[in-house]
């Protein structure tokens, strides 16, 4: 499949080790149009990660405490609820020369493929990550 989708989530991070997002990306039908047919911007939409491994309970103090898997889910277009497993780990170095600070891999449950990959970057008790369908 060619990647045709790009986006960005941002999360607040809560102590338990829940994230909780919106998100939006450029998917034609997100699209918010003004009365002329001119888009004006892009519908937001939720999404919350619950950490499995919650090995380290000072997730806010702790950047590192952020790595690992997470049950997560998404609300799509149409109200459509859809589940996934988020892996986060530390960044690395792309192809293109650019560092980020974590990296993001999105996972469909029930049929087990990568659905996004991501690069985030911590701000506070918050993470803006650009994501990309693979």
């Amino acid at each position: 499949m060619a990647h045709t989708l790009d986006g960005v989530v941002l999360y607040e991070i809560f102590s338990d080790g829940c994230l909780n997002g919106v998100f939006s990306n450029n998917h034609p039908a997100g699209f918010i149009n003004d009365a002329a047919g001119n888009r004006i911007g892009n519908r937001l939409f939720n999404e919350i990660a619950r950490k499995i491994d919650q090995n380290d309970n000072d997730i806010l103090n702790n950047p590192s405490a952020l790595i690992g898997n997470y049950i997560c889910s998404y609300i799509d277009l149409g109200g459509v609820v859809c589940e996934c497993r988020l892996e986060i780990s530390l960044g690395h170095i792309r192809r293109n020369g650019r560092a980020c600070e974590y990296d993001f891999i999105w996972t469909d449950r029930t049929i087990g493929a990568r659905i996004f990959e991501g690069s985030g970057w911590r701000i506070g008790n918050r993470i803006a990550v650009s994501y990309r369908d693979i």
